[in-house]
């Protein structure tokens, strides 16, 4: 039965953050040095296990202005991404292979909007399932335009903050 919990990255055990450094780059959007780099800018991390084994993981993000800067360059989104709209960003999303298509990745992302707590997010993904899917079910929309990233086409998705 999988779990889910978070944790603050100031207190990340090596196995937690191993599981980050493990499954986030093997989507191939994301190297290793620049998950290790971000991990402890991260608000909160996101953490799913199955019995003793992470099998997924999650952040809510604090995007750094050159990152960005960088989405919404002309040369990728060409978006606006003011800080004070979109403060954070939904990333690292990842699940083990044999764990994938049991609502899992959903759960993670469910669990960071629960934290966002009504900010806006954004969010970038080359994963049709992630964008179509999960991203698109939990109120984000496409912005911009799309663009080549390290192996695939990436897209920047936005949820604007909530109005209570």
């Amino acid at each position: 039965m999988q779990q889910i919990y978070v944790q603050i990255p100031a207190n990340a055990t090596d196995e937690e953050q191993s599981a980050f450094l493990r499954l986030v780059p093997s989507g191939g959007a994301v190297t290793e040095e620049a998950v290790r780099a971000g991990l402890p800018r991260a608000e909160a991390l996101v953490i799913c296990t199955d019995g003793s084994r992470v099998v997924g993981v999650a952040a809510l993000k604090v995007p750094q202005p050159r990152y960005r800067a960088g989405l919404a360059s002309t040369a990728k989104s060409g978006f606006a991404l003011p800080e004070a709209m979109f403060p954070r960003e939904l990333g690292y999303v990842a699940v083990e292979e044999n764990s994938r298509r049991m609502g899992i990745g959903l759960m993670l992302c469910n669990e960071v909007m629960r934290l966002a707590d009504g900010r806006g997010l954004l969010a970038t993904t080359g994963n049709d399932g992630m964008r179509h899917k999960i991203l698109q079910q939990l109120g984000f929309a496409d912005a911009g335009k799309g663009w080549m990233g390290r192996n695939e086409h990436v897209f920047l998705m936005v949820r604007r903050p909530q109005q209570y």
